[in-house]
């Protein structure tokens, strides 16, 4: 049976997130911050496995899944929550506005956790389905948007000096959040997920890995003993920018096609090429 596109780009994603996950916990020295981020990249990779495991099954929305989508993203909350101490600890030693908000984010992740299993009761009903169906959406897309505004904070109440050691942390993180609030935005404008959207979820967030490592290997006060060498950035910057660049490429190139009536296969093919040669010079 062929592999699916969904199943391969979860499946780099899971990759990706086990390889970093190794990385981190390697590296570990016995701080909060560096164990907040190993059991976030642990859970984001057993999450990508479930979302690789849905697309080879076909099967959306399966409990598993939805548990982890919820529990990845409150990882990731925990991390920047805990950073986002750290940064406002100078001007504010006991900042009880930044705690009563985390205790209201986790309070809501696990109330929608408490949601998504009460509502598996194997009775069925139009009403039934359409809960259903609003958890797995609209929870996720209001999660996508909690993550921004963390991300956004947290890189406006860290001074200036250091806002470089965590440019490819809010890039990466503020990337993900993004791209998942318009994949549950969309859904939920036009009722249903769009598939393309959702394949590409998988690689988008395994392309994110490369930069949270060079984000550990930046800030050593989150006690990782982590290692990146210039070449792997180089190149892993390199891969990525390309990778942006052929994406541009194919959606132009989709146009020419979906326009250009008979001859857009002809267009599209000729345009790829040119953009592929252009990228080598």
């Amino acid at each position: 049976m062929a592999v699916s596109i969904g199943t391969l780009s979860y499946a780099a994603a899971a990759a990706a997130y086990c390889f970093l996950s190794v990385l981190l916990i390697t590296s570990w020295r016995g701080r909060l911050p560096g164990a907040l981020l190993a059991i976030a990249s642990v859970l984001t990779a057993a999450w990508a496995a479930a979302m690789a495991y849905q697309a080879a099954s076909n099967e959306a929305w399966k409990l598993p899944g939805e548990l982890l989508e919820i529990a990845h993203k409150a990882a990731w909350f925990a991390f920047l929550f805990v950073l986002l101490g750290y940064a406002r600890q100078a001007s504010r030693p006991v900042d009880t506005a930044l705690r009563r908000i985390a205790v209201i984010t986790f309070g809501a992740c696990l109330a929608v956790a408490m949601l998504t299993i009460a509502l598996r009761v194997p009775a069925d009903s139009a009403m039934l389905r359409e809960l259903r169906f609003s958890t797995a959406i609209v929870a996720p897309g209001l999660l996508a948007l909690v993550g921004m505004l963390l991300v956004e904070h947290l890189y406006r109440n860290t001074n200036p000096q250091q806002r470089w050691s965590l440019k490819f942390l809010c890039l990466g993180l503020g990337a993900y959040f993004a791209f998942d609030f318009y994949l549950f935005s969309d859904a939920m404008l036009f009722r249903r997920v769009n598939p393309d959207i959702w394949t590409a979820r998988g690689a988008v967030i395994a392309t994110i890995a490369p930069l949270l490592a060079v984000s550990a290997a930046r800030n050593p006060t989150w006690s990782l003993d982590v290692f990146v060498s210039r070449q792997f950035v180089f190149h892993s910057t390199t891969l990525l920018g390309a990778a942006a660049y052929l994406l541009v490429m194919a959606t132009a190139g989709y146009y020419i096609r979906y326009f250009g009536g008979s001859w857009g296969g002809l267009l599209q093919v000729t345009f790829l090429f040119g953009a592929g040669v252009l990228l080598v010079l």
